[in-house]
This record gives structure tokens, sequence and C-alpha cells, in this order.
């Protein structure tokens, strides 16, 4: 079965939900070309190794009940992506 380059593609705003940032950042961080794209669309493959590489929101320590909610999801969903 031959995979092609669109599978490994999302936009921005996919690329957010999937590592539970905004949108905005993830912008951000394309324009300054530190996330990996392909035209206007994320190469996921790189790209979530650089999320991971750079623990962006990782190393955040939650002081609230509700940061403290946030920061456990965002982990798990990051450790799902590691497995």
């Amino acid at each position: 079965m031959d995979k092609s380059i669109e599978d490994d593609l999302l936009t921005q705003s996919q690329f957010a939900r999937r590592w539970g940032l905004s949108r905005q950042y993830i912008s951000k961080l394309a324009l300054e070309g530190s996330l990996p794209m392909f035209g206007k669309m994320v190469d996921v493959p790189l790209a979530d190794q650089f999320i991971k590489r750079n623990g962006i929101g990782v190393l955040r320590l939650p002081f609230g009940r509700e940061e403290s909610e946030q920061y456990l999801k965002r982990l798990e969903k990051r450790r799902g992506l590691t497995q």
C-alpha cells in the first residue's frame, strides 16, 4: 500500500487540536519557520518530532485545579502519541 504525502499533512488548526495548543501559537511557530511545513500544511511527522523535542507545553507546571486538569490531559495525549 503506497502512502502519499497528503496522509501526513494537517492544517494548522487540526495540528493545534492534535496537541491541545492554540491555533495562534501554531501559526506563530510556522511564521517563525520553527514548525516544519509543506506549503501551507503542517508536516505532521516532522512537526510532532519538533513539539516532542522542544517539550512545548509539557514543562509548564500547573498551579490551579483547572490548569492541572488541562496539563494532565495534554500529557496523556502526548504519551499516546509517543508510544
